[in-house]
């Protein structure tokens, strides 16, 4: 682009929509979960058993985005029911919460989940 020939109003609104288009772009990641609370063969008081982490977008999305997370590893003990699911929330421009669950007779020794966000 050569600045030269255009416009300073020209030049700024190229500069705007190019910063517009930098904090729209998608990003993409994965997190491997540490997954003690979700392994224990020991009885829990509760339904479920969840793990929890903050994913944090580098840099922030300019508006809240779409998150999608799917499972892209589980390492399952072969001897119980297998009940799992993965979901984002607490979404922000900054950040978003992957949470895995399982129910209390299930047994995870592994979990990596994959991330999508977008705007």
């Amino acid at each position: 682009i050569n600045a030269e020939y255009m416009g300073d109003l020209e030049v700024r609104a190229l500069i705007a929509r190019v910063a517009a288009l930098e904090a729209a772009r998608p990003l993409f990641g994965e997190h491997l979960f540490d997954t003690p609370e979700l392994s224990s063969a020991a009885a829990c008081d509760a339904p479920a058993r969840r793990a929890r982490a903050t994913i944090h977008f580098h840099p922030p999305f300019a508006a809240v985005p779409r998150v999608m997370v799917a499972f892209s590893k589980l390492g399952l003990f072969s001897g119980a029911n297998t009940r799992v699911a993965v979901r984002a929330t607490d979404i922000t421009r900054d950040s978003f919460v992957a949470e895995v669950e399982t129910a209390c007779d299930s047994r995870v020794y592994e979990v990596k989940v994959s991330w999508y966000a977008s705007c």
